[in-house]
């Protein structure tokens, strides 16, 4: 649950920041930061969900308190921990002060992993996906019943998208090969790297060898602020996309394979 300012409102507000323009100039500024739009414009939102491990979730569907360990090993080796709601979304938590990994927001879910929480923040849509800015987070004093959300892979599936840093792209307007140093920080600094389709989904990249988690990064990392096909099961679980990459290829137009689409998967 998301308590926040009706999206109808909120997105004549953004509009209105984004392409309003400077009245008697003719001129339409630069598009602003979104959280910095939204900071000015709206309270702090609520959500409700649980503090899932990024990659056994997406992957495994690994959900509840008899996974706490598996959760608490994956965040200390910098596995993003994330929220998981009701309806089978993922929000990312995310840092926009400087680049920094996951480290700084797992240490402050850790305390709550594999549990249901109330959490406080700055809730950040971008196209389909969802981030948050941690203010504060508690114990939900219901805790609930973890819901199981089956998944559907896709093996030997083409996803095209856009490498790019996750809070770079959920966060901030500086996404493009114009800078791609910006995204390359981010990375360097264990930040994940994912991919974005044209629809605006987030594909997650995990991996099934538990021995390398967090994932690793490499594969995509030459790709930073770059079109591509993914080639690799797809999992659609819930709400979330995660893809289990067999290699990337740089997209070609009128060359490369056909890719899958997000819609095809719902």
């Amino acid at each position: 649950m998301i308590e926040s300012v009706p999206a109808l409102v909120m997105q004549v507000v953004l509009a209105a920041l984004f392409y309003g323009g400077v009245p008697g100039t003719g001129k339409v500024p630069a598009p602003p930061n979104p959280v910095e739009a939204l900071t000015a414009a709206s309270p702090l939102d609520t959500v409700t969900g649980w503090v899932v491990d990024a990659n056994d979730w997406l992957d495994r569907g690994f959900l509840g308190v008899k996974h706490k360990e598996s959760a608490l090993t994956n965040a200390d080796l910098g596995t993003p921990l994330v929220i998981l709601t009701d309806s089978g979304s993922v929000i990312y938590p995310m840092t926009l002060t400087s680049p920094s990994g996951p480290m700084r927001d797992n240490i402050r879910l850790i305390p709550f992993a594999e549990q249901r929480v109330i959490l406080t923040g700055k809730v950040v849509t971008r196209d389909q996906e969802r981030g948050v800015v941690i203010d504060h987070v508690t114990r939900a004093a219901q805790p609930g019943q973890a819901k199981a959300f089956p998944a559907r892979e896709i093996a030997h599936a083409k996803v095209l998208g856009r490498v790019t840093a996750l809070s770079c792209w959920l966060g901030r307007i500086d996404t493009g090969a114009a800078h791609a140093g910006c995204a390359r920080t981010h990375a360097e600094a264990g930040e994940p790297l994912i991919l974005v389709t044209d629809s605006g989904y987030v594909y997650y990249p995990v991996v099934r060898d538990t021995m390398t988690d967090p994932p690793d990064f490499t594969k995509l990392i030459r790709h930073i602020e770059q079109k591509v096909v993914v080639s690799g099961t797809t999992i659609a679980r819930g709400k979330a996309r995660a893809v289990v990459i067999d290699s990337v290829a740089a997209y070609v137009p009128d060359k490369s394979s056909e890719a899958i689409r997000p819609e095809d998967e719902r």
